[in-house]
């Protein structure tokens, strides 16, 4: 048995690697840097803004429990 999470348990889908969520504290988690995902402007944009607004940041895989209590989810921008 494998201690991994699997993407049936994490809170990211690979259309949506840079979701975000707000937990009920207040910190911001989003999937840390990979060759999973793109180090889009956005992205950097996003934590640029809360780093100058001196918002808690976490950079990891959050799960999709973790989504559902968040004060707020929000996905990335879609394009087109």
């Amino acid at each position: 048995m494998t201690t991994e999470p699997d993407q049936q348990t994490l809170g990211w889908r690979p259309e949506a690697n840079n979701a975000y969520i707000v937990t009920p504290d207040g910190t911001i988690v989003t999937r840390d840097l990979s060759t999973d995902i793109l180090h889009g402007i956005t992205r950097a944009a996003v934590l640029q803004c809360a780093s100058d607004l001196q918002l808690r940041v976490e950079e990891r895989p959050f799960t999709v429990d973790e989504a559902r209590c968040a004060a707020e989810p929000f996905p990335p921008p879609r394009p087109g």
